[in-house]
């Protein structure tokens, strides 16, 4: 029997184990058109003396229970805003045990509505809770009218490398982003792109999880950032929509729009967004090699403006086809077009002396478009004892035809060693295809816990040609030593049971074990074996929180997770900034893993302090240099790096310095041990980082408020790599108009230009050394009007979830 088989087993037994007899009561509560209300309040009342037994909250479907009842005379009510309180008759429990079934309860809407008051309910910017720090883009207004990726940089703990299209979280790479509650598998790089031309006005929150349940996918050492899209239920007709304008050193513009029709048993939903951003950046790397028995200076000057259009769609619906059985379904699309022309020069002399022997200048043109469609649909039944069985399946398309062309403008060398180089073309056809089907079980467990269970299956099919043409003697000739084509294969099955409870009246806890088997296969056009590997794994997980009286908090958390090499570092690809420097694939890439433990103490819910601990092997460090001896080529290539132990302190504590100035300040602090052989040499490090976010909001009266974002990243390892100190600063100022006529929002990004990447590495003994400094857009500004319509009164639907999860390893 395999392993998988034995945990099925183990779960079943498990499941009949908890299930045992006892007196519960269920109930629905709708609206007088039969609409459930859902996470409507619900009472038990003692008849008698009119004390509350016991309280629930409606589910979905407007269902509700309650387990473990005594013998005595009851009654129900129920309450949600907009809607008159509604009561049952007063009934008799008598029976010792068994079901009970209440008559549904029918609330009525409140038939006069204050028109004339404007309530603005304020979120916080952060909010932490026991597994995950949550954002608010809608509280940010520094975040109004720009990207998800825009907020995620400015996030506390993240870090975003916009060159080598990498995310970390809590000073750790191999982060992982979802959608809904879906892992994203598309390459970082195209998630990158992706999440840079989402608009954030789009997102209701994003949390940053960084000691997962069983039920999440293992996916991520670093943890999962979960981008939760604004999805709203209510009777009738809502929505909303934005218009931005923006100017840095060129212009940028975006739009979103958003409705909801909720008529009877049906909801409807539709959202859509387009974005244009024509941006500059210049890149400057410089490096030290040993060649021919000298040391070669390398500098480079790339000079790169890209224009990013990015339009993508979501419809679908929600159907009660019972009290209890929701259907979901719905098809989005997305189009990304990115267009960049880099005008880079180069030049290379003997360390030491002022004059090159070697200078060459190309234009780079990149045109890489994606497109991808999907559907899904989506099945959740709810029992009259509130099990719930959710089943979802979905399939999602990628298509990307790339086409870089490399025009050697001018080439001059005085060393007749160095070849002559010539203009060439490359071309990335790829083609991705993800299915995903999962179940999840969920029921409740006596009063107090409650198990989770269930399997996922993901099957990913990639193909991928890659196409390089050489300037020969004025005709672009095929070059068949790096022209290729990939057949990508692979299958993830997953099985998990998860648990949560109180072990005691202050006491919580959540456990859980997740088994993942997978299988991946690549191989050529021709059927070549290039790759076969299966490996499976236990990813255990657990968490516990103790409450020390009403302000303290005590919490302690293990998780232990993977991650898998994305698609574009395993097949083969390959692009080059100059004649000599390259990047290529890595299909010799091995998943990495990590175990981690957080210690945390929380007063009055809003000050943390975590202490954490996590050790990690087989280490994914994007685009890492390696040379060959007595050769002048550098090559970038993603590595796995041997060992790594990280210890962190992290500190959360809000300010309120006067009744209209409050702050929310962020703080971590990090030491890396790390060891490596590496191609250059041996690597070894031991080093301290950190990062400091600083929020400052003021309230200016008159529903006008600013913000002040302040962010430090210190020295961060990156590889053999080491990311420099960068500071950023941001401003915004808001307006909200009266009788909701929409918010005008107004902010300007790294006001003082400091927001610059720079990193570098250094290895005295074999003679290198490499330096790169990368600027961006200074002092962005952006003017945005967003505006909700319709009925307000909305209330969250059921969350979809499938192969939106498997986005995260295709990179535009």
């Amino acid at each position: 029997m395999s392993a998988i088989s034995r945990l099925l087993c183990l779960l079943l037994l498990l499941e009949s184990s908890f299930s045992f007899a006892q007196r519960s009561l269920t109930g629905r509560v709708q609206s007088t058109n039969g609409q459930p209300l859902a996470f409507a309040n619900v009472l038990l009342i003692n008849a008698k003396d009119s004390s509350m037994a016991k309280g629930a909250v409606a589910n979905e479907a407007g269902l509700f229970a309650f387990e473990g009842l005594k013998i005595g005379q009851y009654l129900v009510t129920a309450s949600m805003v907009g809607y008159r309180n509604v009561y049952s008759a007063p009934f008799v429990l008598k029976d010792a045990e068994g079901t009970h079934q209440l008559a549904t309860l029918t609330a009525n809407a409140l038939e006069k509505q204050l028109n004339e008051v404007t309530v603005i309910a304020q979120k916080p910017i952060f909010e932490q809770q026991l597994d995950k720090l949550v954002i608010n883009p809608s509280a940010m207004m520094t975040a109004a009218g720009g990207s998800v990726l825009d907020v995620l940089e400015r996030s506390p703990g993240v870090r975003v490398d916009r060159q080598n299209s990498n995310i970390a979280l809590g000073g750790k790479s191999g982060v992982m982003v979802m959608l809904n509650g879906k892992l994203s598998r598309l390459p970082l790089e195209t998630l990158v792109q992706m999440l840079s031309g989402m608009n954030a006005d789009n997102v209701e929150t994003i949390e940053l999880i960084t000691n997962p349940s069983a039920r999440y996918d293992a996916e991520g050492n670093a943890g999962l950032i979960n981008i939760v899209l604004k999805r709203k239920q209510g009777e009738g007709t809502n929505g909303s929509f934005s218009l931005m304008a923006g100017y840095g050193k060129f212009e940028k513009t975006n739009g979103s729009f958003s409705i909801n029709h909720n008529q009877g048993r049906v909801n409807l939903f539709a959202n859509t967004s387009y974005n244009y951003d024509r941006g500059w950046f210049d890149f400057l790397p410089i490096r030290n090699q040993p060649v021919q028995g000298a040391i070669w200076r390398n500098e480079q000057y790339s000079d790169r403006y890209p224009i990013t259009k990015n339009a993508d769609f979501r419809v679908g619906a929600d159907i009660l086809l019972t009290k209890r059985t929701v259907l979901s379904a719905q098809v989005q699309g997305l189009l990304n077009k990115r267009d960049v022309i880099s005008y880079n020069s180069s030049n290379t002399r003997i360390a030491g002396q002022s004059q090159p022997f070697t200078t060459s200048e190309l234009t780079w043109i990149e045109d890489a478009p994606w497109r991808n469609w999907g559907a899904s649909v989506g099945l959740s039944h709810t029992t009259t004892r509130q099990h719930t069985l959710t089943i979802d399946a979905d399939y999602q398309s990628f298509e990307n035809n790339g086409l870089n062309t490399f025009d050697i403008n001018q080439f001059m060398t005085t060393d007749p060693s160095v070849l002559p180089i010539k203009s060439m073309k490359t071309t990335k056809d790829t083609g991705i295809r993800f299915g995903v089907l999962r179940a999840d079980y969920a029921r409740p467990l006596g009063k107090k816990w409650k198990m989770e269970s269930g399997f996922k299956i993901n099957v990913s099919h990639i193909d991928n040609a890659l196409g390089v043409e050489r300037n020969i003697d004025g005709v672009l000739t095929m070059d068949p030593n790096l022209t290729s084509k990939a057949l990508f294969r692979e299958t993830i099955g997953a099985v998990y049971a998860n648990f949560t409870g109180k072990l005691g009246p202050t006491t919580d806890f959540q456990g859980g074990l997740r088994a993942e088997n997978t299988h991946t296969n690549i191989q050529s056009v021709d059927g070549k074996p290039l790759l076969d590997r299966r490996y499976l794994n236990l990813f255990p997980s657990a968490s516990l929180k103790h409450q020390v009286g009403k302000l303290h908090t005590l919490n302690l958390a293990y998780s232990r997770r993977l991650t898998r090499p994305v698609f574009t570092e395993l097949i083969p690809n390959f692009f080059i900034t100059d004649p000599n420097t390259y990047y290529v694939g890595n299909i010799a890439l091995k998943p990495a893993y990590n175990s981690s433990l957080r210690a945390g103490y929380g007063f009055k819910g809003a000050y943390f302090f975590w202490v954490g601990y996590s050790h990690e092997r087989d280490i994914i460090n994007k685009h890492q240099p390696i040379t060959y001896p007595g050769r002048p080529e550098l090559i970038h290539i993603t590595q796995n790096f041997d060992r790594s132990d990280v210890l962190s302190v992290e500190v959360t504590f809000p300010l309120t310095l006067t009744s209209w100035w409050k702050v929310q300040n962020n703080l971590a602090g990090y030491y890396r041990s790390s060891q490596s052989q590496f191609d250059i040499g041996p690597f070894s490090q031991r080093i301290y980082y950190g990062n400091a976010n600083s929020v400052h909001t003021f309230n200016l009266g008159n529903h006008w408020t600013a913000e002040l974002n302040v962010q430090y990243l210190s020295l961060i390892p990156a590889g053999v790599m080491n990311l420099r100190s960068r500071t950023n600063v941001i401003a915004g100022i808001q307006k909200v108009l009266p009788i909701n006529k929409g918010t005008f929002r107004l902010n300007i990004s790294d006001i003082f230009w400091t927001n610059t990447l720079r990193w570098y590495t250094s290895f005295p003994i074999q003679q290198f050394d490499f330096q790169a400094k990368m600027k961006f857009e200074p002092r962005v500004v952006k003017l945005t009007y967003s505006r909700n319509f319709g009925n307000q009164k909305v209330k969250t639907t059921r969350q979809r979830r499938g192969a939106d999860e498997e986005r995260g390893r295709v990179q535009f």
